[in-house]
């Protein structure tokens, strides 16, 4: 074990020719070694094989990057900090048995080619069952990678992902995708994941019972886009904000480490923008989250 691991951080540490000019990349390669080192150095047993294996993995998957030589070095740079960013936070506490997969794939097509890219999390632990939550974020990747390599034109599709610990037991999930093609798609998804039950943690779980935490909110919504709006100079804002409201799913809901990012995809279509989102700092809502809920020490 202790061989392997030697090899992968000497494999790590060598930047590649094309990088070595690059002083920035060389720093973020440089930083997520380190991060990876010092997450090794703690573990063991099976742990310290999940980890390994894990960045063997993504070691291969940089390969991604290839896909746009003009943007290679953009790509390592954002990658080697995505990935020390995960190895910290994998750092924080007990070790979440959380691997990165990843579909990586290029080719022809019959007017064009098809660049694929795309990342997501998938739970390993062995204490709880992860099968559907695991599904949750796998399913829509592979499929949506299967039907792209029957297109006729050029397309591209990106994803990645970003992860929050919100307390010992329970892992915020960030995911953002792009699919370029006729048109350009962009969206963001949020998951709360229990690492006990293996099981995806709803908002109502989040806040005390009752709806007094819809209220809140949605004061807080109206307020922020009434200013945006107004910053905007797009005069008034939704009159069926509320019923907006009332229509996000889970998945519109990020909890961050401070902060509560609302996505709000028909706000968004209604000002011709790939997106729009509210943010909500945790000071805000702390009297509504339940004290047993994975926010209830905020």
């Amino acid at each position: 074990m202790r061989f392997v691991a030697a090899l992968l951080l000497a494999a790590l540490a060598v930047l590649p020719a094309f990088a070595q000019g690059s002083a920035q990349i060389s720093t973020t390669e440089r930083e997520m070694v380190a991060a990876y080192g010092a997450l090794l150095g703690k573990l063991t047993d099976g742990a310290k094989l999940h980890l390994e294996r894990d960045q063997e993995r993504w070691l291969a998957n940089r390969r991604g990057c290839d896909a746009n030589a003009a943007l290679k070095a953009g790509c390592l740079e954002a990658r080697y900090q995505s990935r020390a960013a995960k190895l910290s936070l994998f750092a924080a506490g007990s070790y979440p048995f959380i691997s990165e997969q990843t579909i990586v794939k290029s080719g022809k097509l019959k007017h064009g080619t098809y660049a694929i890219d795309a990342s997501y999390p998938q739970f390993d632990a062995p204490s709880a069952d992860f099968a559907a939550v695991n599904r949750s974020f796998a399913d829509p990747a592979r499929d949506l990678a299967d039907s792209l390599v029957e297109s006729e034109f050029d397309v591209s599709y990106d994803q990645t992902f970003e992860l929050h610990r919100l307390n010992r037991d329970v892992v915020s999930v960030w995911i953002h995708g792009e699919l370029w093609q006729a048109h350009v798609e962009v969206w963001n998804t949020g998951t709360l994941v229990d690492l006990h039950t293996g099981r995806a943690v709803l908002p109502e779980d989040v806040f005390k019972p009752g709806g007094e935490w819809r209220v809140r909110l949605l004061e807080l919504v109206d307020a922020e886009i009434t200013k945006d709006f107004l910053d905007m100079g797009h005069g008034q804002k939704p009159a069926s904000l509320p019923e907006i409201f009332n229509r996000l799913k889970p998945a519109d809901y990020l909890f961050e480490d401070d902060k509560l990012v609302l996505y709000l995809p028909e706000v968004a279509l209604g000002l011709g923008m790939k997106g729009y989102a509210v943010e909500i700092p945790y000071v805000a809502l702390r009297p509504l989250f339940r004290a047993d809920g994975p926010l209830g020490g905020r």
